[in-house]
């Protein structure tokens, strides 16, 4: 593998071959230290170049084959090279196959492809991704079975050669040919063979073309050069493979046999009308009914092709109707995800030898997991936005039960809202969410059965884990997760004043004492920031409401305010105030100065950067003051409060950003913060906020104890590459620092979470069982078999893991190395440093006559800017290239949990109002979502699934 370069700029030394794992320690220079482990069992292959050999067909190989029907029906002029057949006898023998029509040389480039691809060692005979099995009959591809080139007939599954009964590929419809047309003699002639062939194609073509708008000369792998087939050794003849999600995946071009490429604008118009345009931009920019009748639009309505009335009652029905249609889209993904997590097992097919039965169902399970990575898993997340405050200080709170997944072809995670409650405070609780949940899972069947877990408030799991749960997921572990950002906004708290433990379990609830903005050099603190969705995202997660803010002497909010209204209050000294900024910054206004209001959270960093910047300004203009003035001691400890805050600030929007991966970083972030908060409080000559940080750490130790016995946080942590270098980690979390005692829980965790998605179906025939003398049926054959699949399943995993293990001792610490080198960071005595050219602004309490200098990295910052891009970097290269089956699905697992409740999408619900009404709300919100992350007006509601709807750009 060449080195390659992931978004984050970072080049990965190749992936090497290694059959083993470094036990010794690795001093390199960027202070890494290699895995320590013990011995890793000797029958375990490490080879990491463990790819399969894969042969890939182009459009032409996949094409259509010989000797079928081909032939445009609707075309007036037909082939002249076809035979002609007389209608005179019944007796005639014909070499001519009647119910296949000769065509024109060149579609015979067909047979010749497949010829070639033969040759190139690739075996076209076992197409995994169409081979669909509904649970009776086995639908194969027609061109394994037949030998025909008509192209129409790719786009059709058979049972045998007759094709009697074909499958459309595209909507799975059953279509039957025609049988002794207008014969009732039962005497088939030649004619009537010949016109019951043509009414065959005529009707297989019509399907194509009515229905799915494509053209029946055209391949249905036209636009499908990217599947790949696998060359299968002697046991694929025992596969059964399940339908799997590829199969309905087309190219970017053309989903489920839809055409936008060959559509001409009107075609677009029909199928999706002006009106349905029209409703998903009135939900989408959350716009009142009456635009539609602004004179503005209306002469829009006048400039289209085909005059549009508008109606209101009409968009709003239309709206409604959208949004059913998102729902159901998500139904037919839970449905598909219910086939396809089916492993068939063809119990006749199975030998009696122990080894031979052990390779066959190998590679059987092999396959099933392979099919487990196409298809969508699902987290849920259960998040309250505070929706409106009336003139009595009454709420309204919104209750969002959203369903986060996978886009695998833009390789992003996705959102899109289940279910919406509104309800006052103290209607919203435990009751109402298990309601909520049910009332999903029962309007989308299935949906159980891929869904991970759920994520939450502590305070809601509490209440949640003491209720069944057998009615929502199919898990024997708990389901549900902590919210990172709501144990954040607790953590936080402190700084701010004592915490109102009556109002802890839901912080929206009555507030406490606040601290009220104050305008300053005609300037209102909201307007500062009311177009940054980055403050306004913390805003919505930070509720401040339970805490009992401290506003006295000892609050250094309340003192900075004080200072102000003391400059604000004095003409002279505020003209003195601006002139001095405008001098020191260059700039032709005054300085925007934040004071911090409790209501908004986010105010609190603005505030103290800004007095932070001014330093140097009020230090001269205190000393003509008589109030409040501020030391070095005082800036100093201004500076600590900033920097953790804007540490748990930075967190907060990472964890709520739509960036992959972040789930394995939870535990990883709780040990930064505590690391950080034992630094600060060593460095802290404050006796008050040296207390507040001890309070602050003794909170981010509970946590992190109450997310280590989350089982999927501690697999997270596994599968975060920096953290397996800690020995002093490793022996906390897992009591031994040993990789085989390690890997074994590790294993056992995995093989459990896989196990959910395996539902393993026998197929047998009835005479076989019946029959005394097979040996193999003794009444306990099914126990057998999973007793052997799930031995072979944890083989499967630890060689995983243990080639995982090996790879990231090989790999990590170089790409720490390379990263450092690139990013100018520099690595000393196990802590990182950023390498920059001091400015002429620097004010340092340490001058130097140095042009660069080293500057400290806070915890916080070294995790963000330097083990983050690294672990993703390796993660990209690892899964492009040497991981096995079972780190693909344990990483899409690790992708697809939510690590946080709260999503940057729903950021606009905070004292959101829906101009179409409250009865609106959950209709606004899901098509605005799906209409922002899906390009809505080219969805085909009534075929596509979440994967699918995908493909349109």
């Amino acid at each position: 593998m060449s080195n390659q370069s992931n978004q984050d700029g970072l080049v990965l030394p190749p992936l090497a071959n290694s059959n083993t794992t470094t036990t010794s320690t690795n001093n390199n220079n960027n202070g890494e230290d290699a895995i320590v482990s013990s011995s890793i069992p000797p029958n375990l292959n490490l080879n990491l170049n463990r790819s399969d050999t894969v042969g890939t067909l182009t459009s032409s190989q996949l094409g259509d084959s010989d000797n079928d029907e081909d032939t445009d029906v609707s075309s007036p002029i037909q082939n002249t090279d076809q035979p002609t057949t007389t209608t005179t006898t019944t007796t005639t023998t014909t070499t001519t196959n009647n119910d296949d029509p000769q065509f024109t040389d060149e579609e015979d480039e067909i047979n010749n492809d497949l010829i070639t691809a033969n040759k190139s060692n690739i075996d076209p005979s076992i197409i995994p991704d169409e081979i669909v099995h509904d649970g009776k009959y086995t639908w194969l591809p027609i061109h394994l079975i037949r030998k025909t080139k008509a192209k129409f007939w790719t786009h059709y599954l058979a049972l045998d050669k007759t094709l009697m009964i074909v499958r459309c590929k595209h909507c799975s419809e059953i279509l039957e040919k025609f049988s002794n047309l207008n014969n009732n003699n039962n005497i088939t002639t030649n004619t009537d063979s010949t016109n019951e062939s043509l009414e065959n194609t005529k009707k297989f073509q019509r399907h194509l073309k009515q229905k799915h708008n494509l053209n029946p000369l055209i391949s249905y792998y036209k636009n499908n050069e990217d599947i790949i087939y696998k060359s299968t050794n002697s046991s694929s003849r025992f596969l059964q493979p399940s339908k799997s999600v590829q199969s309905l995946l087309l190219s970017q071009h053309s989903i489920n046999g839809f055409n936008f490429n060959d559509l001409n604008a009107q075609q677009r118009q029909i199928l999706y009308p002006f009106s349905q345009l029209m409703a998903i931009i009135i939900a989408s920019q959350n716009l009142s009914i009456g635009f539609i009748m602004d004179p503005a639009m209306k002469l829009l309505y006048s400039k289209l092709s085909q005059p549009y009335l508008p109606d209101p009652s009409n968009v709003k029905l239309t709206i409604r109707q959208i949004s059913t249609q998102i729902n159901n889209i998500i139904k037919r993904t839970a449905q598909r995800n219910d086939l396809d997590l089916q492993l068939i097992i063809d119990m006749d097919n199975l030998p009696m030898d122990l080894n031979d039965r052990t390779s066959i169902l190998s590679e059987r399970l092999k396959f099933f997991l392979n099919e487990i990575n196409n298809i969508t898993l699902f987290s849920i997340t259960s998040s309250v936005w505070l929706n409106k405050i009336d003139e009595n200080n009454n709420k309204n709170l919104t209750n969002v039960l959203a369903l986060n997944f996978l886009d695998h072809t833009k390789d992003i995670i996705k959102t899109i809202p289940l279910n919406i409650i509104i309800s006052d405070s103290t209607n919203l609780n435990t009751i109402t969410m298990r309601n909520q949940l049910l009332n999903v899972m029962q309007n989308v069947k299935g949906l159980n059965k891929s869904v991970l877990s759920m994520t939450m408030s502590h305070s809601r799991l509490i209440n949640m884990e003491h209720i069944d749960q057998s009615d929502f997921f199919t898990t024997n572990q708990s389901p549900y997760h902590n919210c990172i950002v709501d144990i954040l906004a607790n953590i936080v708290k402190p700084i701010f004043g004592t915490i109102n433990t009556d109002n802890d379990n839901d912080p929206l609830l009555n507030p406490t004492t606040t601290i009220k903005p104050t305008n300053l050099i005609s300037f209102k603190p909201k307007d500062f920031y009311s177009n940054d969705p980055e403050q306004h995202l913390l805003d919505a997660c930070v509720n401040l409401n339970n805490v009992n803010i401290l506003n006295n002497s000892q609050s250094i909010f309340h003192r900075i305010k004080i200072f102000y209204n003391e400059i604000q209050s004095n003409p002279w000294q505020l003209e003195r105030f601006i002139s001095l900024y405008k001098e020191k910054f260059n700039e032709s206004h005054g300085p925007i100065l934040q004071c911090f209001d409790s209501m908004f959270y986010s105010t609190a960093q603005t505030t103290l950067e800004t007095f932070l910047k001014l330093k140097s300004i009020i230090q001269e203009t205190q000393k003509s003051l008589h109030g409040e003035k501020f030391s070095d001691s005082d800036f100093k400890l201004i500076s600590i409060i900033n920097e953790f805050i804007t540490s748990i600030n930075k967190i907060i929007l990472y964890f709520t950003s739509t960036k992959k991966m972040n789930f394995i970083y939870i535990i990883f972030t709780m040990l930064s913060l505590e690391k950080q908060l034992n630094e600060m409080i060593n460095d802290c000559k404050f006796d008050s906020l040296s207390q507040t940080l001890k309070e602050i750490k003794y909170s981010v130790q509970h946590f992190k104890d109450i997310l280590l016995k989350d089982d999927t946080n501690l697999l997270a942590l596994f599968c975060c590459p920096a953290t397996l270098f800690d020995r002093t980690l490793l022996q906390y979390v897992f009591h031994t620092v040993s990789l085989s005692d390690i890997v074994n829980i590790i294993s056992n965790t995995v093989r459990q979470i896989i196990k959910r998605f395996i539902n393993i179906e026998f197929v047998t025939n009835q005479q076989n069982v019946n029959d005394p003398n097979h040996q193999f049926f003794n009444g306990n054959e099914n126990k057998i078999i999973e007793d052997e699949i799930d031995i072979i399943l944890t083989q499967i995993i630890n060689e995983d893991l243990y080639a995982y293990l090996s790879t990231v001792n090989t790999i990590v610490p170089l790409s720490y190395k390379a990263y450092c080198e690139q990013s100018d960071y520099i690595r000393y005595d196990g802590r990182f440093k950023r390498r920059r050219i001091r400015s002429d602004d620097d004010d340092l309490e340490h001058e130097s006559d140095d042009e660069i200098e080293n500057v400290h990295l806070n915890y916080t910052d070294e995790f963000l800017d330097i083990h983050v891009p690294v672990c993703n970097a390796f993660w990209d290269q690892y899964l492009a290239n040497e991981a096995g089956l079972i780190i693909k699905l344990l990483s899409k697992i690790m992708i697809t949990e939510s690590a946080s409740s709260r999503r940057a999408e729903y950021e606009f619900l905070n004292n959101f109002i829906p101009k179409l009404g409250e009865d609106y709300l959950e209709d606004v919100v899901k098509i605005k979502l799906f209409n922002e992350q899906y390009s809505a007006g080219k969805v085909d509601y009534d075929v596509d699934t979440l994967a699918t709807a995908a493909q349109y750009d």
